[in-house]
Order: C-alpha cells, then sequence, then structure tokens
C-alpha cells in the first residue's frame, strides 16, 4: 500500500511540475513582443559578398581566362532563376549558390595576352589590345606601306603577337622587305 501512495503522490508531483512547465511557456510566450511571421531568410540568393567564377575562351586565339570578379550589384537577392534571365546572351551559367556562381562565355576576340595588328573600322591597318577581357582597344595606326593581298588576307582575322614590341619590330620587317620589292611594270615610268 505504501508503495502504492508512494506512485501515486510521484504521479501528482509530475503532473503539477508539467503543468507549471506549460504555463511557465505559455507566459513566456504571451510576453514576448509581437515581431509578425516567424520566418528563416530566404535560401538560395546571391549574397552580397559573393563572387562569379568567370571563364572567357577567346575564339581567335583559342585561350581561356578564368578570374573571380566581386557579383554584380544587381544581383544581389536573386535566385537562380532570376540570374540566368538577366546574365548576358553569350553567358552560360553553369553552378550556382549563393555565395558562388560559376559562369562561362565565348568571345570572338583575341585575349588580353595579344597585341593585335588588324584592320579598324576604315579598312586601315591599326595596333589593338584586348584590355580588359570584352572589347579590342586601339592603340594606334600602323603603318605599313603596300600590303599584298595575303597580308590584307591575314589582317582581317588579326595578326597576334606576344608584346608591342614583338608587333612593331613585325612591322619595320614588313616594311623592309616590302620596300625591296621591284615594282610592277605596269606603274613603272
Amino acid at each position: 500500500m505504501r508503495e502504492y501512495a508512494g506512485q501515486k503522490f510521484m504521479t501528482v508531483i509530475m503532473l503539477a511540475s508539467f503543468l507549471l512547465l506549460g504555463c511557465g511557456i505559455f507566459l513566456i510566450w504571451v510576453s514576448l513582443p509581437d515581431t509578425g511571421a516567424f520566418s528563416l531568410p530566404e535560401q538560395g540568393l546571391v549574397l552580397e559578398n559573393a563572387k562569379i567564377a568567370q571563364t572567357i575562351h577567346y575564339a581567335k586565339c583559342g585561350h581561356e581566362v578564368s578570374r573571380r570578379i566581386d557579383v554584380f550589384p544587381e544581383w544581389v537577392g536573386m535566385n537562380q532563376a532570376r540570374v540566368t534571365e538577366s546574365a548576358p546572351e553569350n553567358w552560360r551559367i553553369h553552378s550556382f549558390s549563393p555565395a558562388l556562381i560559376e559562369a562561362s562565355c565565348s568571345e570572338n576576340l583575341f585575349c588580353p595576352d595579344h597585341w593585335v595588328l588588324t584592320l579598324g573600322d576604315g579598312g586601315a591597318p591599326g595596333i589593338y589590345h584586348n584590355q580588359y577581357g570584352f572589347s579590342m582597344a586601339k592603340y594606334g595606326d600602323a603603318s605599313l606601306g603596300t600590303i599584298d593581298e595575303d597580308t590584307r588576307e591575314s589582317l582581317v582575322h588579326g595578326i597576334a603577337f606576344g608584346s608591342r614590341e614583338e608587333l612593331e619590330q613585325w612591322m619595320t620587317s614588313f616594311r623592309q622587305n616590302s620596300q625591296k620589292e621591284p615594282l610592277p611594270d605596269a606603274i613603272i615610268q
């Protein structure tokens, strides 16, 4: 009988403890300020300090350049679908996370490793260099003298050099060699 009374007493104590615990939780919950709906920050959105790992393939020379840059400010807070939608046409998104976006593109240019002798908009030869990765900037005119058809065809596509000095040496040599060629009979008077 004592055991029964002891069990009954423990049961009452446990029920009272649970009741007090429940009341305490209720009181704490009621006393908290109302902050609206409880929600976690949305997952899968580009973070402010995210990076873009870019791989750029340069079709004219066949080189690839990989680099990491800060995410574009307008992409912060976007999900993968919106980033893909707002990316430039020639860019492909390969992987996406809030902290790192991996993307690649192909540019019909020479890479920044080259100095290029090519024809400009007006058809005159010029010295060009891809300084920032996405366009060729003109650094000067190129005086070559008489240009044969094969050389003109090469200039249409662009002739790449490892340095500006190499390009200028080639131009000097080309001018010297073109002056040594005899003039066609029709031009001699």
